[in-house]
C-alpha cells in the first residue's frame, strides 16, 4: 500500500511508521508477524508534493483471488487509518 504524506508531517513519520505496524500486527490477525515474510512501513521517496510511503505485510495461506484476502486488506486499511488517528496525522492528497 501507498501512502502520500504531507512535508510538514516528516517530523512525526517515524512514530507514525512504527504505529502502522504495531496496528496492523494488533488487529490483523492473517498478517504474517514472525518475521518470515516481511511486515514494514517505510519512507520511500520525496515527491514533488508529497513524501512517499510504503507499507507490505503478508497474509497466512490467503489466496490473491479470496473474498477472504479482500477483508484483510480492508482491516489492513482500516489499521493503517487508526495509526494516522492517533497520531493526528492526514494522508496527502494527489495534486492535479
Amino acid at each position: 500500500q501507498t501512502l502520500r504524506f504531507h512535508f510538514l508531517d516528516t517530523k512525526k513519520l517515524p512514530k507514525v511508521l512504527d504505529a502502522i505496524t504495531g496496528e496492523i500486527e494488533k488487529s490483523c490477525p492473517k498478517v504474517i508477524a514472525d518475521g518470515s515474510k516481511p511486515l514494514v512501513a517505510f519512507l520511500e521517496s520525496y515527491e514533488s508534493d508529497h513524501v512517499k510511503a510504503t507499507v507490505t505485510c503478508h497474509f497466512d495461506d490467503v489466496s490473491p483471488q479470496s473474498s477472504e484476502y479482500k477483508v484483510c486488506r480492508q482491516e489492513v486499511i482500516f489499521a493503517i487509518s487508526r495509526a494516522l488517528d492517533v497520531n493526528g496525522v492526514e494522508l496527502a492528497i494527489a495534486a492535479a
